[in-house]
């Protein structure tokens, strides 16, 4: 399964396994360098990692194919990590 295919799963189906496993599997890298901007090598970032998984699993029905779908998962990753860091300072 491309990772095309797997959003376009996730955005009818959020908590379909297979096409969040297969994303997770192809994207891992890419969260990952985004966590790291944000958190550093932290037990904080290590949370993070699945959160942002989730919320981008969540947020597939908001991609537009005639935009890249690379440079969408990049943003959604950056964009819920700064998400992420501003909720820990609210309850802070």
């Amino acid at each position: 399964m491309t990772n095309l295919h797997a959003i376009h799963k996730l955005a009818s189906q959020p908590q379909d396994a297979d096409a969040l496993l297969t994303l997770y599997d192809n994207i891992r890298e890419l969260i990952h360098s985004a966590i790291a901007v944000h958190f550093g090598d932290t037990e904080e970032g290590r949370e993070a990692h699945y959160i942002v998984l989730y919320r981008i699993a969540r947020r597939a029905r908001d991609y537009d194919d005639a935009s890249s779908l690379a440079d969408w998962l990049i943003e959604t990753a950056d964009t819920e990590c700064v998400r992420i860091q501003n909720e820990r300072k609210l309850v802070a």
